[in-house]
């Protein structure tokens, strides 16, 4: 099966893109895109505390995203700043990898 790679814009390191949590931009607000399927310019960083915790203000999500200056509030980068370390906490590392888990009537989740 072919991987396919991301690059991480906080440490610009390439990895797998399961590995990677994309985010996008939806009517000036900075989206966390959890099935990696929404439509528009997507970035991506690493689901690690080290990345999500240096991911920074807004006007670096404005430049990655190619959005004008001022369309995201430094406020709202914080939030999606913060529900990505909860999740990134949550998670239990498994022989090197995430936890996987079987969900009822779906299949396996990561």
């Amino acid at each position: 099966m072919r991987t396919i790679e991301r690059t991480c814009c906080v440490c610009r390191s390439k990895a797998d893109k399961r590995k990677l949590a994309r985010l996008v931009s939806r009517n000036g607000a900075l989206l966390w895109d959890d099935q990696q399927r929404a439509p528009g310019r997507g970035a991506y960083v690493h689901l690690t505390s080290e990345c999500v915790s240096k991911m920074g203000h807004a006007g670096k999500w404005e430049h990655v995203l190619r959005l004008s200056q001022g369309t995201l509030a430094p406020a709202q980068v914080s939030e999606v700043t913060r529900g990505l370390l909860q999740e990134v906490q949550s998670k239990v590392p498994e022989s090197g990898g995430w936890k996987v888990k079987q969900v009822p009537g779906r299949g396996v989740r990561r």
